[in-house]
């Protein structure tokens, strides 16, 4: 059973990233070979949730990201 990391919390930053070999010759960015995608969501000044995801549309995103912010006011992520 996965837990909520927002109970009491105003405030959860998120942020995408991919990991994996450093360069792979003319790939770049979200659509570069053996990458692997991860997520994660940070209470301020408390607990941390990561996740190695399938993808990173927005639909995918939004749910992990619902489930673990229900009680939470504000969500702050890049742009």
């Amino acid at each position: 059973m996965r837990a909520s990391i927002a109970a009491g919390s105003r405030e959860v930053e998120v942020d995408e990233s991919y990991f994996g070999p450093r360069r792979v010759r003319a790939k770049r960015g979200r659509g570069a070979a053996n990458k692997t995608p991860g997520f994660g969501l940070l209470k301020r000044q408390g607990k941390v949730h990561t996740e190695i995801v399938p993808d990173c549309r927005k639909a995918t995103l939004q749910a992990i990201t619902s489930y673990h912010t229900r009680s939470c006011r504000t969500g702050i992520g890049d742009s």
